[in-house]
């Protein structure tokens, strides 16, 4: 699939398609529904990891949040251009606080997610040395906290949605959270979603381990 993209949004990248096919191994793997999987892109930009899944999946729904409205207007023509614009709804959204949005109440099967994780102290020199990100959203592509504080974030808003008496909820009981990572990223990050099940670790085509995935504890 190719997409079309903005100086609003990220450059498609193999990562991309590591995550993808991250998502669907664990879809066979861990989920058995009758009913249509739906699947949560947490900083959608422009939709292309979102449409992928989608694509891929017959009949599957999926949302799309951004922070940038412009990423998301390119957002809603790539789905639009692949004829997927009935199965997609894309919507404003900070990751921190996914749970004030009450259209996320839709109790997800899938949240897949690839934050900034460079480090923002580093940004001048990254930008010099991975091609293509100095024509892309610095926001898409830097994070405080040495590349960690979006995962802290996003693991604020999940936390806080398990542990919410609501019976609406953004995770089904069955969800799983897919996170791209940066190169040696993983340890910390099990570290900051230690309160859900870590099941496994996804390498890319160079071998690095470039996806994890968690699933929802059940609840006692």
């Amino acid at each position: 699939m190719r997409f079309k993209v903005s100086p609003a949004t990220l450059i498609p990248r193999s990562s991309t398609e590591t995550l993808v096919k991250a998502t669907l191994s664990v879809k066979e793997g861990c989920l058995v529904k009758e009913s249509p999987i739906r699947v949560l892109d947490v900083g959608t930009g422009s939709g292309c990891l979102l449409l992928a899944i989608l694509n891929s999946i017959p009949g599957s729904l999926g949302v799309g949040v951004d922070i940038s409205q412009e990423a998301l207007d390119v957002a809603i023509t790539n789905s639009t251009e692949h004829n997927l614009s009935e199965r997609t709804s894309f919507q404003i959204g900070d990751m921190g606080r996914l749970q004030d949005s009450s259209d996320l109440l839709q109790a997800f099967d899938i949240l897949v997610c690839n934050p900034p994780y460079l480090d923002s102290s580093k940004s001048a020199k990254l930008t010099s040395t991975f091609v293509g990100t100095e024509y892309e959203p610095p926001v898409a592509l830097f994070a405080e906290k040495e590349g960690y504080g979006a995962y802290e974030m996003l693991a604020e808003s999940i936390e806080h949605d398990l542990k919410s008496t609501s019976p609406h909820k953004i995770l089904a009981p069955h969800g799983l959270v897919i996170l791209e990572i940066g190169n040696g990223m993983g340890r910390r990050v099990r570290d900051i979603f230690n309160f859900m099940k870590f099941e496994r670790a996804i390498a890319d085509i160079q071998d690095c381990e470039r996806c994890l995935v968690f699933s929802v504890v059940p609840q006692p």
